[in-house]
């Protein structure tokens, strides 16, 4: 991959010759700065604030043995050895293949300086064996203390990288700022890839340019492709690192990919690159918002950026995110209203436990920022909370990283089935096409909806939902594009912002899709051709960049046929489709069931099912699907004293139309199961209802052994098993 030149800088000096060799080991001063403890173990004496002690480099060469140490001696006998890094250099100051990469993308790739630090600083041998140095348990233990507070934050942005990249050998990793990796993943076991572990030590002082080393010394956005690593042993990776910043600026940490060449393509690079820093902000949010928990936090957006401002009681400013003091300047203990108009209507907000405020701006820019105000714990109690007197109120409350994570759960299960693969929905969100959701009425579209949006964006980026069908024909138009004041009799005097202007950074949800009616779906083409928006009565058109995801339940290309849908929007609209499958349908129900306890509970551990419960769960057909389900499993929840969800705590809802009544068979192994009285043995139980699901999978599934598996959501082999276990032979069967 090419690079671009500078010609703000003379590069000359970069050329390695013998003489960068044959100087001494080290040039670096002693610094007064406060040394970690492992430290004293590899010497007294570092290079600067943010790379390991240069004596370290020395125990390495000491280490590996005079024969990997360029002399001048091997120089000269040896001229390739400095060939490859002029190679580099060529291609850096010509800029042979700039005109392929994006500007931002050519920034994060030029590691001239690094390589000038790497021979003139460290005086690295670029053709040495790989060494990397790891620190111990404890030593582990002392880096990880600054970050423990925060260290759980990153597991999940963690997870989510390595989900998008399946498939691909790669390890993602999370290091401080003195290049000590605290968190990986690994998904194989490459050689070089082993390397990258807890505790292994990628300074760029030891390990020459890479992601995580040049990232520490830059303090910016970093790849390395190939052969732009400094070490040649290094030349079979790829790097893409961003740094990680607290409230006050310092770098906490870096968020790091590795993949072993060969190397991506440039759009999947740029993906990749888009991708870490995006998560690298999700995470300075949630550290920022961890770090104001106690505090009254301010969320708005601008643009694509999201803005958190904290506040004190007396509405005095704490501190802000990086966009925040990037877009306003904010200084500590500045007042709220030295940023926006004064408005009195914030104090009922504040008074009322938060909630939607929009804010005048006092830069002289048009239109108010929309925002959310969000009271601490002890000022104000969380939407669909249990107030604490309850004791089971940390049983059936919901936290926002639990439903983040039941919502990552859902999605993860779908994909499981075919269709777009995450690295697919997440290059279809980079370009901007829109999703379409096709599935039953209840199976879960609107979470897996939540689930793509909270892939897709940094945290507390918009996500707004517009149900189609649940807005009267005649007001659909003013809810989704916004009215002027006074647009129309009964209006607003100061007008209204529609969702697609509220979604603006963010995700628009489009909810039952099929049901808007034909004259609103050309203004919605329209929008979806354009990206402009003109509110009614406004008079004016404004360009808003969201991202589409649509769901529904009807047959659209039926309804094409028919001439309620239009054709063009449809195939707008189709961007990339995933079908979503019914809940009888899915091969991971016991896994779904746990993931929606473990959205509706603080603690999952405290609420288990018996055996008999689950049987009872697998025998019902599931007409409602998973809306239905977790209903069901909430009052089981409720219903439960010990967390201990048995048959008998499952109250099924009768679908519509369907008979009260059971078979006496049915009836008698149904009570089988959910009777609790030691006469009966739970063994026989269990088998009873086992037996009967599975008869009753086989009748609505006509016979079908594929469909019948996929009912009980098990495979065709422990079909086949279970079938014989029982006596059950399909040909005495009655089929419906």
């Amino acid at each position: 991959m090419g690079l671009p030149t500078s010609s703000s800088k003379d590069h000359s000096k970069l050329r390695l010759s013998s003489s960068d060799f044959s100087r001494p080991a080290c040039t670096c001063q002693p610094s007064d700065l406060p040394k970690p403890r492992y430290w004293r173990r590899f010497g007294a004496r570092h290079c600067n604030a943010t790379e390991i002690h240069c004596s370290l480099r020395a125990r390495e060469q000491k280490k590996v043995g005079a024969s990997e140490v360029a002399t001048e001696t091997q120089l000269q006998s040896n001229p390739p050895l400095a060939a490859r890094g002029n190679a580099f250099l060529n291609k850096f100051q010509t800029g042979s293949s700039q005109a392929s990469l994006p500007g931002w993308l050519a920034t994060m790739s030029n590691m001239g300086q690094s390589w000038q630090r790497c021979a003139e600083r460290y005086r690295l041998n670029p053709t040495g064996r790989q060494v990397t140095e790891n620190l111990t348990a404890r030593e582990l233990r002392e880096q990880n203390q600054p970050l423990e507070e925060f260290l759980q934050l990153f597991d999940h942005e963690l997870d989510f990288v390595q989900s998008v990249l399946a498939g691909q050998v790669h390890c993602v990793n999370l290091s401080n700022p003195a290049g000590i990796l605290l968190k990986h993943r690994n998904v194989e076991q490459d050689e070089t890839l082993a390397a990258e572990s807890a505790g292994s030590i990628w300074s760029e002082s030891v390990t020459g340019t890479n992601g995580v080393g040049t990232c520490a010394v830059e303090k910016r956005p970093v790849v390395v492709v190939g052969e732009d690593h400094f070490l040649k042993s290094f030349s079979n990776l790829t790097c893409v690192s961003a740094p990680i910043h607290a409230s006050s600026d310092e770098m906490l940490a870096i968020l790091n990919v590795t993949l072993l060449n060969p190397a991506p393509s440039l759009e999947a690079l740029a993906m990749l690159a888009g991708l870490v820093q995006r998560m690298a902000l999700r995470i300075e949010n949630d550290i920022f918002c961890s770090t104001f928990r106690d505090s009254t936090l301010v969320r708005m957006r601008e643009e694509s950026q999201q803005i958190i401002i904290a506040l004190d009681g007396d509405e005095r400013i704490l501190g802000g995110n990086a966009a925040a003091r990037k877009r306003f300047g904010l200084n500590r203990n500045d007042r709220l209203w030295s940023v926006f108009e004064k408005d009195e209507s914030f104090h009922n907000i504040l008074k009322s436990g938060g909630g939607k405020f929009a804010f005048t701006r006092r830069d002289g820019r048009s239109g108010p920022l929309h925002g959310e105000i969000q009271l601490p714990p002890a000022r104000g109690l969380r939407r669909g909370a249990v107030p604490s007197g309850d004791s089971r109120s940390s049983a059936t409350r919901q936290s926002p990283a639990a439903k983040t994570a039941q919502a990552d759960a859902i999605l993860s299960s779908v994909l499981k089935h075919g269709g777009p693969t995450a690295s697919q929905l997440l290059r279809a969100s980079t370009i901007g096409l829109p999703i379409l959701l096709l599935g039953e009425t209840g199976s879960g579209k609107d979470t897996i909806a939540r689930a793509m949006h909270d892939m897709f964006e940094q945290t507390n980026a918009p996500f707004v939902a517009f149900n189609c069908a649940a807005v009267p024909e005649s007001l659909i138009d003013s809810e989704l594009f916004g009215y002027a004041g006074g647009a129309f009799t009964g209006a607003s005097r100061s007008g209204q912002q529609g969702r697609i202007e509220q979604a603006e950074g963010g995700t628009l949800f489009l909810d039952e899709i099929g049901d808007m009616p034909l004259p609103l779906q050309t203004r919605l083409l329209r929008f979806l051709e354009t990206g402009e928006v003109s509110p009614l009565g406004a008079g004016r058109v404004r360009r808003v960049e969201t991202r589409i995801i649509a769901a529904t339940n009807l047959d659209l290309p039926r309804r094409v046929a028919e001439g309620s849908f239009r054709q063009d929007l449809y195939y707008r609209l189709a961007g990339i489709v995933m079908e979503v499958p019914p809940l009888r349908a899915r091969t991971d129900f016991e896994e779904l069931v746990q993931g929606i306890i473990a959205s509706q509970v603080d603690d999952p551990g405290a609420i288990s099912l018996t055996d008999a419960a689950m049987a009872r769960l697998r025998m019902h057909s599931w007409p409602g699907n998973v809306r239905e389900l977790r209903h069901l499993l909430l009052r089981a929840i409720c219903n439960s004293e010990d967390g201990l969800i048995d048959a008998g705590h499952l109250s099924f809802v009768p679908a519509p139309g369907a008979s009260r009544e059971e078979s006496p068979k049915r009836q008698s192994a149904v009570l089988a199961v959910e009777d609790g009285s030691e006469a009966a043995s739970p063994a026989l139980n269990l088998d009873a209802a086992e037996k009967l699901a599975i008869r009753d999978a086989l009748i609505k599934a006509g016979g079908d052994i594929d469909l019948t598996a996929a009912r009980l959501g098990i495979s065709r082999s422990t079909l086949y098993r279970k079938l014989r276990r029982h006596d059950i032979r399909r040909e005495t069967v009655p089929v419906n």
